[in-house]
């Protein structure tokens, strides 16, 4: 069952303003398979904390921005933006075309891919 999102969701072109309108390096969070509403909204403090300009979720398999993710987040909602997306991977080459850096963590293992 589908759920309302509390909160409006953010544009790519919307995010990438608002680096460049800071004079910054494009810096997202990409979360996939994140379900449970609290860990998003802890996640969500964490890009806030970070200086990240949004954070990046798919439509399939993500939790959404619901009421229970926006009290999770602290109010963090309110100065990071999200981004919900079809595709996660197109959004990554999206991205990569831009010249956005990518670095990934899974497990113990650090990943750079230009």
């Amino acid at each position: 069952m589908p759920y309302l999102a509390a909160f409006s969701y953010a544009e790519l072109p919307e995010l990438l303003s608002v680096a460049k309108e800071k004079g910054e390096a494009p810096f997202f969070f990409l979360l996939d398979g994140i379900e449970d509403p609290h860990n998003l909204g802890a996640m969500i403090r964490t890009a806030n904390l970070c200086g990240a300009h949004g954070v990046i979720i798919p439509k399939r398999r993500a939790v959404g921005l619901t009421a229970t993710v926006a009290r999770s987040s602290a109010g963090a909602l309110n100065y990071t933006r999200g981004l919900w997306v079809t595709d996660l991977v197109q959004t990554m080459e999206e991205l990569k075309k831009k010249g956005v850096v990518r670095l990934r963590r899974h497990g113990g293992e650090k990943h750079v891919a230009s």
